[in-house]
């Protein structure tokens, strides 16, 4: 039944199925926080995730990377995620922090990523 699964250590966005087989596996990344932030010499930023529920998830963006994490800043407020809305449009794969969100909706007090390109590894527990 499985011979036709290859597992992907590294899964890259690339379409709408990507986007619910992360949802589902993050829970919508509800509880998450970042617990590492770095940008990368090369341009790409990479975020560690905890708190989701039985797992770790690393995610890397780059090209044309825009970000803000400045709304979950934990030393001036909350830095638990309850939600989160990914969208692929217009060559951009967006990830913000609220549920059902738009591109046009992205402003001031969002957590948002935008980049052409987004990978992630789950890390179990």
């Amino acid at each position: 039944l499985d011979t036709e699964y290859t597992y992907e250590e590294y899964k890259e966005i690339k379409t709408e199925t990507d986007i619910e087989n992360l949802l589902w596996t993050s829970g919508g990344f509800h509880d998450a926080f970042i617990a590492k932030e770095e940008l990368k010499d090369d341009g790409s930023l990479y975020l560690l995730f905890d708190g989701t529920w039985g797992c770790k998830i690393e995610v890397w963006f780059w090209g044309d990377l825009e970000y803000s994490t400045s709304s979950r800043n934990p030393n001036e407020s909350d830095p638990y995620w309850y939600g989160s809305t990914l969208i692929l449009q217009d060559g951009f794969v967006y990830f913000i922090d609220e549920t059902d969100m738009t591109v046009d909706e992205i402003g001031p007090g969002y957590c948002y990523f935008k980049a052409r390109h987004m990978k992630y590894k789950i890390i179990s527990d």
